[in-house]
């Protein structure tokens, strides 16, 4: 991964961040490393503890932010959540996996969107 795609993502992060607490979720972590994978945002909406995929794109040269979100991701995205639940006191309630999809354009906010409970 470039330097480039690594600050996009970053800031594509952040972005998602502070909308999500503009709908009134709490942040609980941040780039949360397990062994299947890293895990951008973990947050609380009411008693449900959300891990949030964060997608952004500057361009469709690979297709949508919402086509990465694939079979494959779905699967480590699963099981890195049960690893942080396995291994965690911050856990309450149900859990679900968001997707949030952003698109930049000369380096500004483009797009930014939030789908709940992803998993299919």
């Amino acid at each position: 991964m470039s330097f480039a795609t690594k600050k996009l993502g970053n800031t594509g992060e952040q972005w998602a961040a502070h909308y999500l607490t503009t709908k009134g979720y709490e942040i609980i972590d941040c780039q949360v490393h397990s062994r299947f994978g890293e895990i951008d945002l973990i947050v609380r909406d009411g008693d449900m503890t959300v891990f949030v995929e964060v997608k952004t794109r500057s361009n469709r040269n690979f297709g949508s932010p919402e086509e990465a979100l694939t079979t494959w991701k779905q699967y480590k995205l699963i099981h890195a959540a049960e690893d942080y639940l396995s291994r965690t006191d911050n856990y309450r309630g149900d859990w679900r996996v968001d997707l949030v999809v952003i698109d930049v354009e000369k380096g500004a906010l483009k797009r930014i969107d939030h789908y709940e409970n992803v998993l299919w």
